[in-house]
């Protein structure tokens, strides 16, 4: 009950959002791009992998469960995105998994996506894409993760709101197999994002707090997988090009399906840089004015 009461709070109090651009941790879309910026960005989520959820709600503290052996380790994803003229973006993803149970120990480059998005200022940015799996290795233990069956085309859509409004962004995110064969049948991610702003110098630094909310369906011929997660962020940014996040990952509904125990809390972390940026270059030029 306690649970339910302080999430209600924090909703009613993220109802006073306004102008936040987030970049969402299971989504692969981004905010616009200028015509020929380049923007850099990196995500890190720790994972354990040691208890194996049949059901599971945070709302009302329900679980049906069993603990395993752990498998910890880490998710990084490193990407480029370049904006084009009439509001096009084209970006890569390379996805790095480090993982370790017991004695086994696999750390390997698993997947590289490529994306082109219509992403127009203040309406709704499309996203087409294919995830190419690069690790193929046959493994024994069916507990250590793996993209090799995930030849995937890829499907989303998403919007940034910059009114004030409760919800800052909401995504919805398909992946299907380019072969349809296999146990495995695609997935599907949905979520968003709520926040408001705490400091704001126009020119310089926002500080915000922010709330994601993101749901990843995965369907398989004998069974799916469902994972809820709640993920309080700080959002630093600076002169809007360079962006800093850091947040808690909560179990908030799971089924069928490997997680971290739902009393611990593992963070992420996300960072984008605009390479080329203009208000950095404007920033100095007026600095040497001053100097001179």
């Amino acid at each position: 009950m306690k649970k339910t009461k302080v999430l209600l709070m924090i909703i009613i109090l993220l109802f006073y959002s306004e102008k936040l651009f987030s970049f969402l941790f299971y989504d692969y879309s981004g905010d616009y791009l200028e015509p020929w910026k380049i923007q850099a960005y990196y995500k890190e989520k720790y994972f354990e992998y040691n208890f194996y959820y049949g059901y599971y709600n945070f709302f009302d503290n329900y679980v049906k469960g069993d603990e395993e052996k752990m498998l910890s380790g880490m998710k990084q994803n490193f990407g480029l995105r370049l904006g084009l003229p009439e509001s096009y973006i084209l970006s890569t993803d390379i996805l790095y998994i480090f993982q370790k149970i017991d004695t086994e120990n696999h750390n390997n480059v698993q997947a590289i996506t490529f994306l082109i998005e219509k992403n127009p200022k203040n309406f709704f940015n499309l996203l087409f894409g294919l995830k190419i799996p690069l690790w193929n290795k046959e493994i024994n233990n069916i507990r250590i993760l793996t993209e090799k069956d995930k030849l995937n085309f890829m499907l989303g859509i998403s919007y940034n709101f910059n009114y004030f409004f409760l919800l800052n962004k909401f995504f919805i995110h398909l992946e299907m197999p380019v072969y349809f064969d296999m146990d495995y049948k695609g997935e599907l991610s949905a979520g968003g994002i709520l926040g408001f702003n705490i400091y704001d110098d126009k020119e310089k630094q926002s500080v915000d707090l922010l709330l994601e909310l993101s749901f990843n369906i995965s369907d398989h011929t004998q069974t799916y997988s469902v994972v809820g997660v709640l993920i309080p962020q700080l959002q630093i940014k600076f002169y809007s090009d360079f962006e800093f996040k850091i947040g808690m990952q909560i179990p908030g509904y799971i089924e069928n399906c490997f997680y971290h125990k739902y009393d611990k809390y593992l963070y992420i972390v996300k960072l984008n840089y605009l390479i080329n940026s203009d208000n950095r270059k404007k920033d100095s030029t007026i600095n040497n004015i001053q100097y001179e």
